[in-house]
This record gives C-alpha cells, sequence and structure tokens, in this order.
C-alpha cells in the first residue's frame, strides 16, 4: 500500500529538480520563471504564514481565482500545513462560490483579485467558519484596514518569520498527516442538482499520480495548463504529476491566446477536454478548403496515409516497402506542417472529462499526434484508465491503471448483452461525500463497488468502452432504447452544429435542441448572399435550416431508423454558464436545459 502524501512526492521531487524550471507565466507581455527551489520556499513560507493564522489539521480552505502559480502555492502550502483546500471553479457567480465555500466549513479563503474579494464579502453573512480572506496580490484600496483581510505577500513574510522562530513547526505538521487523510474537497460540477463535496484523501491522490505516470511516462515534460485547476482532471494532470516528476508547467494566458501560447512553449504534453480537438480539426478542415481543390485532395491523401500509418503503429506492426515511402512524401508535404501547429515537440494530447469522437481520435493519429483519451470522475481521483503508448485503441478510454479495477454490471441494464454500468473500486476511489451519508450509500454497491453511472463495454484485451450515462438513456413510447451520445457526437461532427442535445424520452420519435456554430453559419451566409443580421435571423431563415437539414440528414443515414432525427429546433444562441446550461467543465445541464427551450421541444411534437 502506497504510504507517501502529495507532500512528500512534492518535497522529493523539490529537491531533485531544485535548479530547474518548475512553471512559467506571461506577466507584461514576457514568460517568467519560477525554479523548483524557489517554488518550494513559497510554498513553506505560505505554509507558515497559515500556520501564523493558527490553521489546525483538516481546517478547510478555499481557493477562487483562474490559474496562476498563485493558485498551485495556496493549493501546496495549505497541504503542507495539514489543511484540506476546497477549489472553486473562477467562472462561478458568488452565490455559487458562497454555497461551495460554506458547505466546506472554509476558515481561510484564497481570492485572485478585488472581485472575487468582493463576492466573498457579498456572501460573509453565511460563512459561519470564515476568519481570513486572503488576496493573491496587493490588498485593493479601501481594504487595508480590515484585520481579516491580507495581502499574500504580507502572508509570505509572517510564514517566514515564523518558520525561522519555530522551525520545527512545519516539518512536524507535514509528517503528522498520512496519506489517509483528507487532502481536498472537489466539488462535482452539478448536472443533477447542487454540488457534492468529494472528498479525496492524499492516498487517493498520490495512487493516481503515480499509477497515471507508470501508464503515460511522464518525466520533465513541458505542460501548457489552462483547464481550470479547480477541475479533478486538470488538478491531477497539470499540477500533481508534472509537480511530482520534475515537469515544468506554462500557464497559458487564455482560450484565445492558446494557438501563440503552443507556439511559444513548445508543450511536449497538453490535456484538454474534447472541445478544443474538435474545433482544432475544424479549424484545419477549413483551411484547407479555403486553399481549393488540389490543395484539399492533397490534404485528404496525406490523411488517408497517415491514418494507414497509424493503424500499423496501433497494432505494432512494421511501416515499410510502398507504404513508408508514401508516409514519408505524406509528412513532408503536409503532416508535419500539422504537427508544427503544436509547437513541434509534441509526445501526446491527453482528453479528458467527456466523450471524444473516434474520427477525431484517427485524425490527429494521422499526422502522429496521439490523443491519449482516458476516463475517470472526480471520484475516482480523478483516472481509471487511458490509452497509453503500445496499448491504443480508437474510440476506447484505454485499460484501466495499475491497482484499480473495473467491472461492468450488465444488471443495471437492459440494452446490449456485453454492456452494462461500469463500476469501480482501488486506492483512488473516494470515500464519499462530504456531510452526506444517504448519497454515499448510493454512490457504492453492497459490496464496495464505486457506482460511475456510466454504460460501457470491456473488450478482450481489457479496453474500455463508455457508451453512455444509465441517466440518459432512455426509451421511446415505442419502448426503443436511444443512447443520445452516440447522435449528439455524430452531429457535432458536421460542419454549421456546435451543440446538441437530443431529445424525445416517451415520445413517438427523436428529435435534437442544435445551437449552430454561428461563425461558420454567418460566413456561409454571407457567401450565399442571405440577408441575416442577427443570431435569431439566421436561424430563422428557411435556406439556413435547410443547409443544417442536409447535415442532419447525412448523420440519419448512419442511424436506426427508430433513432434517426424526425425534427429540430436550432437555438438562436449557443447554451453557457451565464444561463446555468453549462458547467465549468462545459458538460450541458440537461435538466435546465429542457426547461430554458421547453417551448422549442413541445414545437416539435405538435400531434402529442
Amino acid at each position: 500500500m502506497l504510504q507517501r502524501t502529495l507532500v512528500d512526492l512534492f518535497q522529493a521531487s523539490a529537491e531533485e529538480h531544485a535548479d530547474e524550471v518548475a512553471m512559467r507565466y506571461k506577466r507584461e507581455g514576457r514568460w517568467q520563471e519560477i525554479t523548483y527551489e524557489d517554488l518550494q520556499g513559497f510554498v513553506e513560507d505560505l505554509a507558515g504564514g497559515l500556520l501564523f493564522l493558527d490553521l489546525e489539521p483538516g481546517d478547510r480552505v478555499g481557493i477562487w481565482s483562474a490559474n496562476s502559480p498563485e493558485w498551485v502555492i495556496a493549493d501546496y502550502a495549505s497541504m503542507h500545513a495539514g489543511a484540506v483546500t476546497a477549489p472553486v471553479y473562477e467562472t462561478l457567480p458568488a452565490d455559487q462560490a458562497g454555497y461551495i465555500l460554506e458547505d466546506a466549513g472554509a476558515k481561510v479563503v484564497f481570492v485572485e483579485d478585488e472581485d472575487k474579494l468582493e463576492g466573498v464579502l457579498s456572501q460573509q453573512g453565511r460563512l459561519d467558519d470564515l476568519e481570513t480572506i486572503v488576496v493573491m496580490g496587493p490588498v485593493p484600496e479601501g481594504y487595508e484596514e480590515k484585520s481579516n483581510i491580507l495581502g499574500m505577500d504580507e502572508l509570505y513574510t509572517q510564514g517566514n518569520t515564523y518558520n525561522d522562530q519555530l522551525p520545527e513547526t512545519l516539518p512536524e505538521r507535514m509528517d503528522a498527516r498520512g496519506p489517509e487523510d483528507l487532502a481536498s474537497l472537489v466539488y462535482t460540477s452539478g448536472t443533477t442538482g447542487d454540488p457534492k463535496g468529494v472528498m479525496l484523501t492524499h492516498r487517493n491522490f498520490a495512487s493516481n499520480v503515480e499509477a497515471t505516470v507508470e501508464a503515460l511516462p511522464i518525466e520533465e515534460e513541458i505542460h501548457l495548463a489552462f483547464l481550470p485547476l479547480a477541475h479533478s482532471f486538470a488538478r491531477t494532470g497539470d499540477e500533481f504529476v508534472p509537480y511530482s516528476t520534475g515537469s515544468t508547467v506554462c500557464f497559458a494566458e487564455g482560450q484565445d491566446e492558446l494557438q501563440d501560447n503552443m507556439q511559444e512553449v513548445q508543450p511536449t504534453v497538453m490535456l484538454s477536454v474534447p472541445r478544443l480537438y474538435e474545433k482544432m480539426h475544424q479549424s484545419i478542415r477549413d483551411k484547407m478548403e479555403d486553399k481549393g481543390p488540389v490543395a484539399e485532395r492533397l490534404f485528404a491523401w496525406a490523411v488517408g496515409v497517415g491514418r494507414e500509418v497509424a493503424r500499423h503503429e496501433i497494432h505494432d506492426e512494421p511501416v515499410e516497402g510502398w507504404l513508408a515511402v508514401k508516409k514519408n512524401l505524406a509528412d513532408t508535404l503536409v503532416l508535419d506542417k500539422l504537427q508544427d501547429v503544436t509547437g513541434g515537440r509534441l509526445k501526446y494530447f491527453v482528453s479528458g472529462g467527456a466523450a471524444l469522437n473516434p474520427a477525431i481520435m484517427e485524425f490527429f493519429a494521422s499526422a502522429g499526434l496521439w490523443i491519449m483519451q482516458g476516463y475517470g470522475l472526480t471520484e475516482t481521483s480523478p483516472v481509471i484508465s487511458c490509452n497509453r503508448p503500445g496499448a491504443y485503441r480508437i474510440g476506447s478510454v484505454g485499460q484501466t491503471l495499475d491497482e484499480v479495477e473495473v467491472r461492468i454490471a450488465q444488471e443495471t441494464w437492459d440494452g446490449a448483452e456485453d454492456e452494462g454500468e461500469i463500476q469501480v473500486r482501488g486506492p483512488n476511489v473516494t470515500q464519499g461525500y462530504d456531510g452526506l451519508d444517504e448519497q454515499t450509500e448510493e454512490l457504492f454497491t453492497e459490496d464496495g463497488w464505486l457506482r460511475t453511472g456510466d454504460v460501457g463495454r470491456l473488450d478482450d484485451d481489457g479496453f474500455l468502452y463508455i457508451t453512455d450515462r444509465l441517466k440518459k438513456i432512455f426509451k421511446t413510447a415505442y419502448g426503443k432504447y436511444i443512447v443520445p451520445n452516440k447522435i449528439e457526437g455524430k452531429l457535432k461532427e458536421r460542419p454549421f452544429i456546435e451543440q446538441v442535445l437530443v431529445v424525445g424520452e416517451d415520445r413517438k420519435f427523436v428529435s435534437a435542441l442544435i445551437a449552430p456554430d454561428f461563425e461558420q453559419l454567418t460566413t456561409w451566409a454571407d457567401e450565399e448572399g442571405l440577408a441575416v443580421d442577427s443570431h435569431g435571423d439566421l436561424v430563422e431563415n428557411e435556406a439556413v435550416r435547410d443547409r443544417i437539414w442536409a447535415e442532419v440528414d447525412r448523420v440519419n443515414e448512419d442511424l436506426a431508423r427508430y433513432e434517426s432525427l424526425k425534427e429540430i429546433a436550432l437555438l438562436p444562441r449557443v447554451l453557457d454558464e451565464d444561463h446555468d446550461e453549462m458547467t465549468p467543465t462545459m458538460k450541458i445541464k440537461r435538466r435546465v436545459v429542457e426547461e430554458h427551450f421547453a417551448d422549442e421541444i413541445e414545437t416539435m411534437y405538435p400531434d402529442e
């Protein structure tokens, strides 16, 4: 049994890689660097500052901020001081952030700036346990005299003095925490109700780190981090893994700057949710179309060669003879240029958080850009399985990690014979939900396996395939099972379609709410000379509806008759967090969307 904590892993890595770069971040247009030695000093000084504030073992510390060096330092410092961190998504409104901080019982909260400070203060009436707010920068003007608001620099100074005067206290606190102690409360994104605080121990996280590193050999890599660290996928993959392996984490400036940042830092590893890969794929296809039919045919030929090469490599077959000749030509003319888009050093992408379309995996593999799709939950710290070098299957989420077990519970599912609910056990599995005994009991089977709520199958080689969510699968009025995820995935492959929600439970046929890709659709409308001045005009235009229907019909050709779409409703805007329709991890809140667009749904079923 693993006997190390996240603090142990960090300290060992910091000692071994003291002079190497731990993190890079951009300020005032220039990349700045922090070495492991300096990072270790910042963490220990801040941890001393938390001890100065009388933080006790097991106390809760909130972090409400965008990704930054300060985020990581606050997280590790809290754990060094024996606290339990409770991250809050940067984009959450104050009342939702307040719910999490109240539920966690946060004693100290780190906030990014004045906006987040005011957000916490607006919720102070419900935060009975809150004693101190720490601003990650100078205390804003007008708040300097408030004794419970500190700047992070001030806390560093206090911690440095505290550690000098009581040099044994911090090491004793660090040594006192064990693998079974709670490290963090990570709140679920709330697709089915209020967020729940998932209790994750040091052993949960540390075992997942070590098993992930064994599956995906990671050592002194260059990570480009842009997913929110409040998400368990990014927290493990862009914080705990790299800072346990001597890697460098480069903080992306934002979604709009991501392409430039890839060129600047030339990452070797990069984590993302599927939407990034979908957008990159569409962008590359659009550029090829713009270059004319000759370039488009050359591109299609090169990708076809690349796919053939990838299939050989997946099955460990040699690439030789005429295929090797074609590969060299395809690489020179096309595929090497695709690799240059990522900076030219990428070993692999890692995809998680949602299902990735197999066609996207195959496309990137054709260019030698391997997307290691994995699978996990907040409740499993998070990784359960992943594709990896030497063990890769298109469409699969890979084989399970070391010491993680998966079984397929067919008794919970009335569909295909080889499918059922995916259930998991292992050292990465949570103890349950903080303060929610009933929900915790529902999370586990009687013999102790965690219920994922996902439907899937295992092939003979141990590769896991996700087919849908138990709660998402529905029956039509004719008793036919519909798997929305499959249909939604096929639709999102098509041009002009951004988001999809398939509906039809207890109805006579299946329909879909579709949010178009308005940027792409506007360009097409302009080329067609259509008179449209707004998104509303676009979705009401008959020619636009016909164009979208043409894409839907192409998808219907590959579907069974009972699951093909008979009606669609085009939405006048994309689904977003501002309307509470998307989680911070960009999952659609089905119930909320169905409520918001109830009228549109009913218009698709006029005779029912």
